[in-house]
């Protein structure tokens, strides 16, 4: 996993699910209630509680598979104050989007079925709960990203969105930041599973036969046989760098001539058809073009939070937690060093 920085970490939790998985009531803070720590901040009534941000800011560090106990106190206190940025603006937007229809109608519904998602695995809920995360700071979790994505669409209307001349203008500022790596948008037939036997690799043969001779198309085929989750999409994988296969489909998909089709690819998973569609470099802007979309249309959205934190009257309240503007005035601007792996 890639390093961020506390910049990427900050927009990670604003913008972490692209699908928002739901909410059920108005935000009160992770856990709040009995929670008698500091109030490090308040919007208007809403109390936002040391133990809640520590909550929020260990969570995400689990959703992103982070492992804090590599940070400094010193770390730890500066991504705890991105996460009380958040909370802030978070209660700000609910003030906001009071009486606005902001939640679905299934939302005790999603928020089950994160929840569910999160103790999937045996032992997780008794780590998480050493953590201080509780079923409360889940929640509160999913009931962010509605008001995150009501305020990004908010801004995006009406000709805000980020234009297309826009995107170039970044692209061009920030292209040599970008890597230089191979991407391909492979397409697949997997037939069999990891129980293959000698019946499946003889059915691929013959799948691959028919679409090599013109008798059927590779998408058709795809979606007959295909036994993973691509069948429906033709087998469309996307676009993806070499890294991101098992070596035996990498080393044959990444020097397949375009548009070419392979032989038969055994891998753990079964017996592999492939079809390469396109290849680029991760450096041109069509493989950026959608990263750098999502960080105009954040900026868009910080600008609108920040606004929203002074028509609410957003104060924060500990000497050791003080206002972006505060940390920014103080030279840090409010930047941690790199998360380890």
């Amino acid at each position: 996993m890639k390093t961020k920085t506390a910049r990427n970490f900050k927009i990670a939790i604003a913008l972490l699910f692209a699908v928002i998985l739901g909410a059920a009531s108005t935000l009160t803070g992770c856990g709040s209630g009995s929670d008698n720590s500091e109030v490090l901040a308040k919007v208007g009534d809403i109390e936002i509680t040391e133990n809640s941000v520590n909550a929020f800011t260990e969570l995400m560090f689990f959703l992103y598979g982070y492992d804090s106990s590599n940070l400094s106190d010193d770390e730890k206190t500066l991504y705890r104050a991105d996460t009380l940025d958040t909370m802030v603006q978070a209660a700000a937007m609910e003030e906001y989007f009071k009486g606005k229809d902001v939640f679905p109608d299934d939302a005790d519904d999603s928020i089950k079925q994160f929840t569910d998602m999160i103790y999937q695995t045996e032992g997780v809920r008794d780590i998480l709960r050493e953590k201080g995360i509780t079923d409360d700071t889940l929640k509160y979790y999913t009931e962010t990203q509605y008001y995150f994505q009501a305020l990004a669409d908010e801004v995006t209307e009406g000709g805000v969105l980020p234009t297309e001349a826009e995107i170039e203008a970044y692209y061009v500022a920030h292209e040599n930041e970008y890597e230089d790596t191979e991407q391909r948008r492979i397409s697949h037939i997997l037939v069999g599973d990891a129980d293959h036997n000698d019946e499946d690799r003889q059915l691929a043969e013959e799948i691959r036969e028919k679409i090599a001779s013109g008798e059927e198309s590779f998408e058709d085929m795809a979606l007959e046989y295909g036994t993973d989750g691509t069948k429906d999409k033709g087998g469309d994988l996307d676009y993806a760098v070499r890294d991101a296969y098992v070596p035996e489909f990498s080393d044959v998909a990444f020097v397949l001539p375009q548009d070419e089709l392979s032989g038969i690819v055994e891998s753990q998973f079964g017996f592999h058809i492939l079809k390469v569609t396109d290849i680029r470099s991760i450096r041109s802007l069509a493989a950026q073009r959608e990263s750098i979309r999502s960080t105009l249309t954040y900026e868009l959205y910080d600008i609108k939070a920040r606004e929203l934190m002074d028509e609410f009257g957003a104060a924060y309240l500990s000497d050791r937690y003080p206002s972006p503007d505060e940390r920014a005035g103080l030279g840090g601007g409010g930047e941690a060093s790199d998360i380890p792996e």
